[in-house]
């Protein structure tokens, strides 16, 4: 088996990183004009004969049995990327939930997308990869939701991983030296907790007009040095700056002397919550 230099594999990452680059532009664009970069139509129109992507933003149309064809057509990884990218071109990180913390903990894969109506989630447990049920084969389980009412359960079907997927998901999970998969313009919140230098983000952020829809929760613990005391009225003058201006309290706070800051980053109120798999109830068949 041949092998890469450094040199080349070098080239192929920056050719890579090039063209996906330029294929993000193409697709915010796209989608800021109202239309789907994969089919060309316009991100409402629906024709059951050509199955598309861009059906699961619900087109006047669609139902929950058009499911079916999307699912035989496109493979998980594209389907996923799709709404990764989707939901970024309005906001990054925001509304991807992949944190693995916020998940259940025997999950390969969880993670939870939102934008405005409509949630989508996507749950592979080890059991789901190994196909221990017996008869369905490795696959994933998917869930939609329009205002918060279903219009698909992850119980609804079994959904085949082929061989390519499996070796993706494997690649995802570090079980390939030889390969790294980064979401770069489809980051959600794990990636900038894994991949994100956290001065860097601390340092970008501004104050949420809205703190119901912010991407991060900052809190500062202050702490004065031996001898000092912390003044409320520069606390204050602090915050009613922070009101005016934009700029967030931990950046404003390095200005008092004689204080020792710790600041911490949580998920804001604007990341959706993780979807949890509700187990089927007794009795209740599922069906393809």
């Amino acid at each position: 088996m041949s092998e890469f230099t450094d040199e080349e594999i070098e080239k192929i990452n920056e050719d890579e990183s090039e063209k996906t680059a330029r294929d993000f532009e193409e697709f915010k664009e796209a989608v800021k004009l109202g239309r789907c970069s994969q089919c060309g139509e316009s991100l409402t129109s629906f024709k059951e004969e050509v199955p598309c992507l861009h059906w699961l933003l619900l087109p006047d149309g669609f139902r929950k049995k058009h499911f079916k064809k999307l699912f035989e057509t496109f493979t998980y990884d594209r389907i996923e990327a799709f709404l990764r990218w989707y939901v970024n071109v309005e906001t990054p990180l925001r509304h991807i939930n992949d944190l693995r913390e916020e998940h259940d903990g025997d999950k390969v894969k969880a993670l939870t997308i939102q934008c405005d109506n409509l949630e989508w989630s996507f749950s592979i447990a080890q059991g789901c990869l190994e196909g221990k049920d017996g008869k369905h084969g490795p696959h994933y389980h998917f869930q939609m939701r329009v205002d918060g009412r279903p219009l698909h359960n992850y119980s609804d079907r079994h959904i085949k991983l082929s061989d390519y997927e499996l070796w993706m998901l494997n690649i995802e999970q570090g079980k390939d030296p030889q390969f790294k998969r980064r979401d770069s313009y489809g980051m959600g919140m794990q990636g900038a907790v894994d991949d994100v230098d956290t001065e860097r983000l601390l340092s970008v952020m501004r104050r949420a007009e809205n703190e119901e829809s912010a991407t991060f929760h900052v809190g500062t613990l202050l702490e004065a040095d031996a001898g000092h005391m912390i003044s409320g009225d520069d606390i204050a003058d602090l915050l009613e700056e922070s009101r005016c201006t934009g700029v967030p309290m931990h950046q404003l706070i390095k200005r008092l002397e004689h204080v020792k800051a710790e600041v911490y980053i949580e998920p804001g109120p604007g990341v959706p919550a993780a979807a949890q798999r509700t187990p089927v109830r007794p009795g209740r068949r599922k069906r393809d």
